[in-house]
């Protein structure tokens, strides 16, 4: 059932507003051309705004009528060059989703609309009655519904209606009659027909509503036409009905239902609440002040939005936060002010109490066992518990999911719910919240996180007891306080429900890490660490005796000693630090792994010895994350890191490059570099990753970056040097060699513009053109271009693949090489790799067209693997013992190793179940000779594995948002041990190996290397079975594998690859029999 959120309360003295909010309200509006869009509106009548299923807004133009996808400038919504009735992607556009007005300005808007303004209540006891004026424009036909099917949500007396709702919820205190006017038979309708057109009461526009009001004509255009619809039924209206039942001189309630729904930008046609402050309009001497303006069409006319509306007419505040939406939500479905479903459930025992004096609440505070009626009775219903705040209190209330109504409340469990009142903000709501005047606990929900309303229960059978300052969810305050009460005990739900309020309150404290191994104040697996942990008496008065603590663990943390004595404490006393040691395994989990601090005490109440049991559930944080991070960012990192001194001290830092368009810098210790350089703002997004290299042969090291913006941005260690405007989109990654005749180096980048944008352009260090540059391909390369000397004459020539499918090589001089291009399948979206095998140049590139391709120099076809799904990765290499690795990865998600013929390893390929992030890179992250691979997926895993296929401990390591980046693989703190740095679609994350590892002559970057050349070369490491590299294979070699296996002689790596002719990273008697197989086949 889709839930509906009308009306918004804003305080400004003397006055409460009231709005209704509204999202996602079906709109189909006509554009100039005849053509129609389908919208959605969200918003109140003070502002709502047009957007699409993904909510990125749309607003009209004033210049031609079309409407367009919106853009904020100078606080102002102004539509873009980008029309809402033709498909972008928008997210790649820059746009943002739920492009507003400023709060500022929108609070503007209210205060002007309601300066000096009041509202008057209707009674809360009593009859109430109630008139209904239908009203529909010059242009509109009859209602199409009979007057019965409207009278329904307002009067069915056995419900849903307005005014079952409010008999149950008043215990029979309040009658609210409704009578329609004009008059007619409950089989047909009739309504007031304004003289004006529908489009006479929207916002004009000069090209498709020239008539509509404008912001001085809204007012007058809106109150005279509920004017006129008075006038209109006023001498139906018999004298004998009571319309002001407290004799205020004004009509107790008046709902003015208008034919139709909600329109897009047109802020007069919303449902609210407001008054006829501007014209004199009366009923029999009663005048109509207050009223409510309907809309009696959609899902937001319904008994929910009725019922909501009419608590605003008797003095109830919204429950919900408006325009500060990304708040936790304060109240949600446990009360009809903040959320209501079509049948609408009760408002909380709050309002009942504080708006719309239904009932008292009883006092808990003295501590004791109490016993609570549900929420549906009339008395005993709700107790008062204070704070340790004076303007803060509690109150408990029993929910029982019961009947038409309550029945729609979150969840299906019965049970006691407990809110805090700010008194504060008394009279105020949520509207502008936090700080909220009323708000639910429930598990999840902190001062950040709204956690789960369905969750908000407590009872036996739910298994949620306990309510203090250190259950989930705490008695937090409005400044995130401890609220100091403690509620045990919490009963089964039954006709009646019990809870207990103990005036003894210890809360134990787990204070954080004194000190670990590594001194990094991070847990991680394998380590001791010692942990500090304080108790506090929160009571008042109250002497706690002989408290001791016992922590046990059963997720891999030990415990040398586990006791801890705490001792006497008085009331408000807290104790000093304990600490206890504690080791955690090599093998634990990472993430929150509890441990269980179990309490026991003694205390004196009255004349009685008692005794206090309870327990607590301390997250310790064991992780991987190198210190300071994750980093979160505001948008998504896809360039892989490069590490670059920039501020001439000892450590090098992090750069990297988002799709904000800044390149920023990062600390070794996760904090953000700001200087007069960094971040350094360019003027589009940037999606490749950044080069390096001493390029002008200086000393000191360069780098380089493509913007979308159309630019090569040039930095050295010093800061920004220069940029180079190349007239096409940079998305792929630029590359670094020597393509020409000086010492120098080059960059090259490629273009991915249509027209003249396909191109290759090459600079200078001086960021001049390089002789024969641009160069004109007509093809548009996405990724990066990849280098190697092909023709052996000490330049590097360039290999690349493009959107018309084919793989080149140019030479040098800037001519192609024979054999090329090499035609594919489809479009080559990743960044070709270049392997050297032994003397021999093979050029790998993955395809759209789900194949791999190895291509030999003279432009044949070496060899071709079918993948599962595109591939985009570019491959990686792993020379490993006397074999060559060439890795890459699909987008179905899977994992290959393939050799220099394309033949498949063992293990291989490997279901990840998400994408591979751009290229696999490789070390050896724990010294063992055994290369590890290490990538990144968009299911948010962070991977570790071997070459031979097993899984490193912790990993992979999961996280909420998706890999964007190849990883780099670096010692960042200088401390024996690797890091592992990526970039998320919101964060810039560095995973601390805690073993000594290297990065020598392995692929630990994306392409390879700072000049990202792609370039890798194989060389054989040894020759299988010569064992003892005496240029013969022979018995004395099979003596020497027999010992290698016995034990009696440890292999070094160019034993073990000689030893391991079965290449499955073992020496075993499967290599002796091949060994003697070759031994013989010699004689």
């Amino acid at each position: 059932m889709k839930i509906i959120k009308t009306l918004i309360l804003l305080y400004l003295l003397p006055t409460l507003l009231f709005s209704a909010l509204l999202y996602d309200v079906p709109v189909e509006l006509k554009q100039p051309d005849g053509s129609t869009l389908h919208c959605y509106a969200s918003g109140d009548e003070y502002y709502s705004r047009l957007h699409d299923q993904n909510d990125y807004t749309i607003t009209q133009s004033n210049e031609d009528g079309f409407y367009y996808y919106a853009v904020l400038e100078n606080q102002t919504i102004v539509p873009s060059i980008y029309r809402a009735d033709q498909n972008y992607n928008l997210a790649q556009l820059g746009f943002r989703k739920k492009v507003m007005i400023p709060q500022e300005r929108y609070l503007e808007i209210r205060e002007r609309w309601w300066n000096g303004v009041e509202t008057r209540d209707a009674p809360t006891t009593g009859t109430v009655n109630n008139l209904n004026v239908f009203i529909r424009f010059a242009d509109e036909d009859e209602f199409g519904n009979a007057r019965s099917y409207y009278d329904s949500y307002f009067n069915n007396e056995n419900g849903p209606s307005m005014k079952h709702y409010f008999s149950e919820v008043s215990y029979d205190m309040l009658t609210v009659n409704t009578i329609h006017y004009p008059t007619s038979s409950m089989d047909s309708n009739l309504s007031y027909q304004d003289q004006y057109p529908r489009s006479y009461y929207q916002p004009y526009n000069a090209v498709t509503n020239p008539g509509g009001y404008t912001d001085s004509e809204r007012t007058d255009r809106e109150h005279t036409l509920l004017q006129n619809a008075i006038a209109f039924i006023e001498s139906e209206v018999p004298d004998s009905l009571i319309i002001d039942s407290n004799n205020d001189g004004n009509v107790d309630n008046v709902t003015f239902l208008v034919y139709g729904v909600p329109g897009g930008w047109a802020d007069l046609l919303w449902p609210h609440r407001w008054a006829l402050y501007s014209v004199v309009s009366e009923i029999h001497g009663k005048r109509v002040w207050d009223y409510n303006f309907n809309m009696a069409s959609g899902p937001y006319f319904s008994v929910g939005t009725l019922a909501h509306e009419f608590c605003h007419s008797l003095g109830a505040p919204d429950l919900y936060h408006y325009y500060n939406d990304s708040a936790p939500v304060a109240v949600g479905g446990w009360d009809v002010m903040d959320a209501s479903t079509d049948i609408p459930q009760w408002m909380s025992s709050y309002i009942k109490y504080r708006y719309f004096n239904w009932i008292e609440l009883q006092d808990a505070s003295g501590g004791g066992t109490f016993e609570l009626n549900p929420l549906g009775q009339p008395d005993n219903n709700a107790y008062r518990l204070n704070s340790s705040n004076p303007n803060e209190y509690f109150i408990i209330e029993y929910r029982t999911q019961e009947g038409m109504y309550d029945s729609n409340a979150p969840g299906i469990d019965s049970g006691i719910v407990i809110y805090r009142v700010n008194d504060l903000y008394n009279g105020q709501g949520n509207a502008q919240g936090p700080p909220d005047e009323l708000y639910v606990y429930r598990v999840g929900g902190t001062s950040t996180t709204s956690g789960v309303f369905a969750s908000a229960v407590f009872s036996e059978e739910v298994g949620r007891t306990q309510f203090n300052d250190s259950t989930n969810p705490s008695c937090f305050l409005s400044d995130e306080s401890m609220g100091g009460v403690n509620i045990v005990d919490i009963g089964s739900a039954g006709d009646t429900i019990e809870f207990t309020v103990l005036n003894l309150m210890l809360l134990g404290d787990y204070v954080g890490i004194s000190s670990d191994s590594d001194g990094d104040g991070i847990l991680n697996p394998g380590e001791s660490v010692v942990l500090e942990f304080v108790m506090n008496n929160m009571s008042d008065d109250v002497t706690a005796y002989g408290i001791t603590g016992q922590l046990s663990s059963d997720y891999g943390i030990s415990f040398p000693s586990s006791t801890i004595e705490f001792g006497e404490l008085d009331g408000g006393q807290s104790s000093f630090s304990n600490f206890i040691e504690v080791t955690l395994s090599e093998d634990i989990q990472l993430g929150q792994i509890p441990i269980e601090l179990e309490i026991t005490a003694e205390y004196i109440q009255g004349n009685d010895l008692l005794f206090y049991n309870d327990s607590y559930t301390f997250m310790l944080d064991v992780s991987l994350n190198q210190s300071g991070f994750p980093n979160e960012t505001s948008f998504p990192i896809s360039s892989s890191p490069i590490m670059i001194n920039i501020d001439n001290d000892n450590d090098k830092e992090i750069i990297i490059a988002d799709y904000d368009g800044k390149v920023r810098a990062y600390n070794i210790d996760g904090s953000v570099v700001e200087d007069s350089v960094y971040p350094y703002q360019t003027e589009n997004q940037i999606w490749g990753s950044i080069a390096s290299a001493d390029i002008d042969l200086d000393e000191v090291m360069d780098y380089v970056v493509g913007s979308k913006d159309k630019h090569l941005y040039l930095f050295n260690e010093l800061g920004y040097i220069d940029r180079y405007d190349t007239d096409t989109f940079l998305l792929g990654t630029p590359v670094i060699g020597n393509i020409d005749n000086d010492p120098e180096l080059e960059i090259i980048i490629a273009g991915y513009s249509g027209g003249d944008g396909r191109k290759i352009i090459a600079l200078n260090h001086d960021m001049t053109l390089v002789s024969g540059y641009p160069m004109f391909i007509g093809e548009k390369i996405k990724k990066g271009i990849s280098l190697a000397d092909f023709n052996g004459n000490g330049k590097d020539d360039l290999v690349f693949g493009t959107d018309d499918d084919n793989i080149y090589l140019i030479y040098d001089d800037g001519t192609v090489a024979d054999g090329f291009p090499y035609q594919t399948g489809d479009k080559i979206h990743s960044s070709p790799s270049i392997l050297n095998y032994e003397g021999e140049h093979i050029i790998i590139a993955g395809s759209n067209d789900n194949h791999l391709y190895g291509i030999n120099s003279d432009g044949s076809l070496r060899f071709m693997v079918e993948a599962s799904d595109n591939i985009e990765t570019s491959p990686s290499f792993v020379n490993y013992l006397n074999n060559c690795y060439i890795i890459f990865g699909d987008s179905d998600g899977y994992l290959y190793a393939v050799n220099q013929d394309g033949q498949m390893y063992p293990y291989f390929p490997i279901d990840l179940g998400s994408q591979i992030a751009e290229s696999v890179v490789v070390s050896d992250l724990n010294s063992d000779s055994i290369p590890d691979l290490f990538f990144g997926t968009q299911d948010g895993k962070m991977y570790a594995m071997s070459i031979t296929g097993g899984l490193y401990n912790q990993f992979p390591i999961d996280y909420p948002f998706a890999y964007r980046s190849a990883p780099l693989i670096y010692d960042l703190d200088s401390d024996n041990d690797l890091e592992v740095i990526a970039g998320t679609s919101l964060s810039l994350n560095v995973f601390d190996i805690k073993q000594s590892g290297t990065t020598d002559d392995y692929w630990s970057m994306y392409k390879g290397n700072y000049r990202r050349t792609g370039y890798n070369e194989f060389n054989a490491l040894c020759v299988l079975g010569d064992l003892n590299v005496d240029g013969a294979i022979d018995v004395i070699d099979i003596l020497q594998q027999i010992n290698f296996i016995l034990g009696t002689f440890e292999p070094n790596l160019q034993q073990l690859c000689a030893s391991d002719l079965n290449a499955d990273g073992t020496i075993d008697l499967l290599d002796v029999v091949l060994l003697i197989q070759i031994v013989l086949n010699q004689v």
